[in-house]
Parts: C-alpha cells; sequence; structure tokens
C-alpha cells in the first residue's frame, strides 16, 4: 500500500513559515544563538549522489557549526562572565547600598555568559542521509552524538521556510517535521525553486521503498 508524504503547496498558518538570521539588527545575538544550537545551514561542498541508479534517491548533506564560530561564542561567554565578575566583585563583596544594583548585573552578566557557553558546546553539526527509502540522520556536539532512522510513517509534514536576512536577500529552507513534534532544517537555498526541489527529492527519497 503506498503512502503519500504530505508535501503541502501552500502555506499552512500553524507552520511557521518565517525565520529570521542574523544582521545587523539588535537582534543578531539571538540569531547567532538559535544558528549555533541548531548548526549552521552551511553545505560542505554540494549534496552528493551516493551509488546512484535510475530508480533511486541517495543523497547525503551537512549543516554544522564552524570551529572559529564555536570558539568565537565560547571566547565570548568566558568574557561575560569573568570581566564584569573582575571589575565589580569588590564592589558586592562592600555591602551596601549599591550591593543589589552590581549584583543584578553580575547575574545578568553570567547568564548572558551562559548562554554563550552553552551554544559553544551543543552546538550541533548533522549529517543527512538519504538511502533505502529513509532518513539516517547524525547529529554530534562536543558532548554527544547521536544516529536515528527517520522513515515516511514518521514524518507529519515539510515545509518550506522563508528566512528573512538583515543585510542579504531572503533564503529558504525545508523544514522536516515529525509527527512527535521534532523539526529538522535543511541548509539555505537562495531561492524558493531550489527550496521545493530539495522537498520534492526528500519526499521521493523517504518513499522510495514503498513504491
Amino acid at each position: 500500500m503506498r503512502l503519500d508524504l504530505p508535501l503541502p503547496a501552500r502555506r499552512r498558518r500553524d507552520a511557521k513559515p518565517h525565520s529570521r538570521r542574523p544582521g545587523a539588527s539588535p537582534l543578531a545575538i539571538t540569531g547567532y544563538l538559535r544558528l549555533a544550537c541548531t548548526g549552521f545551514p552551511l553545505v560542505t561542498g554540494s549534496v552528493r549522489a551516493m551509488n546512484p541508479t535510475q530508480d533511486s534517491e541517495s543523497f547525503e548533506f551537512e549543516r554544522f557549526l564552524p570551529i572559529p564560530m564555536r570558539l568565537f561564542l565560547g571566547a565570548a561567554g568566558l568574557f561575560c562572565i569573568v570581566m564584569p565578575t573582575l571589575d565589580l566583585g569588590q564592589a558586592i563583596l562592600q555591602l551596601g547600598w549599591w550591593t543589589p544594583f552590581f549584583g543584578v548585573i553580575i547575574v545578568g552578566a553570567w547568564a548572558v555568559g551562559g548562554i554563550f557557553l552553552a551554544a559553544a558546546i551543543v552546538g550541533e553539526a548533522q549529517r543527512w542521509q538519504f538511502r533505502n527509502g529513509e532518513l539516517i540522520l547524525s547529529r554530534k556536539t562536543l558532548l554527544w552524538r547521536t544516529s536515528e532512522i527517520i522513515q515516511g510513517s514518521d514524518v507529519e509534514r515539510t515545509d518550506i521556510r522563508e528566512v528573512e536576512w538583515d543585510s542579504r536577500a531572503n533564503t529558504f529552507s525545508v523544514v522536516l517535521r515529525l509527527r512527535r513534534g521534532t523539526e529538522f532544517e535543511t541548509p539555505d537555498y537562495e531561492t524558493r525553486a531550489a527550496a521545493e526541489a530539495m522537498k520534492g527529492r526528500i519526499g521521493r527519497a523517504l518513499y522510495q521503498r514503498e513504491r
């Protein structure tokens, strides 16, 4: 029995197709942290075909957090934690009316620094491998490495997400939403047509075995 992968042509209101990548806006830090936690949308080379045949849809691609960005996030986190503590630590130790004020500053700096450090440590690298009608999704950070097999029956829907940039033209990505609620996002593509093509290719690859 053939199942059809739900690939809606129109945007669904609950699909949240819009996203924003950081540029020169005040929200740049938040955007970079989002990218760090989910993996930067960069392809290592081109999408690679694996043992291509006339009836196969086997290919793979990667998205990762570049090492320089990981180092930058770690350094920024340490800076946010260490510098305010060194500069205002003495003021905290000398109790007075100013203590709560400087305490709030230090706590806030530690919170921001902790977010940067977390992004540097748990920022994911992902490898998507489509073969034999299933997706092998490998994910790794500095602390752990996991791999799972996703089949067409595990997918609730796929969507095209338009990504708004502050400093360049908008790009597009494919969002794979599983029935359990988890979302995985492909690298960004320059045009909607390219993202639509990848969306169709993912659909064919996941349901290749069920034809």
